[in-house]
């Protein structure tokens, strides 16, 4: 011990000024960071593909990469890699049957 005081952790402040949180936000953004909440589930749809891949005709869901509704919904949690201007990522209630 170091002359028998101890440090009062209620004594001490996280600041965080307008910049910090700034790119906090810009930096989730380049990330692609989705949260998704406890009882939601996401909504993927795929804005385009790099490659121009379409939906065959009559096909409603994309299973294979392509531009549209995906198959794969996104679970409650924190998910990167979903940037705005590829993805669009719409919250539903979960509902339990």
């Amino acid at each position: 011990m170091h002359g028998g005081s101890y440090a009062n952790l209620s004594d001490h402040r996280l600041d965080i000024d307008g910049g910090t949180i700034f790119g906090l936000i810009i930096a989730s953004t380049a990330l692609g960071l989705v949260v998704i909440g406890e009882r939601e589930v996401g909504v993927v749809v795929k804005k385009f593909t790099l490659g121009g891949h379409r939906l065959p005709p009559g096909q409603l869901v994309a299973l294979n990469g392509e531009a549209g509704y995906q198959a794969d919904t996104l679970a409650p949690g924190w998910h990167l890699g979903k940037s705005k201007w590829q993805w669009q990522i719409s919250l539903q209630l979960q509902f339990d049957f």
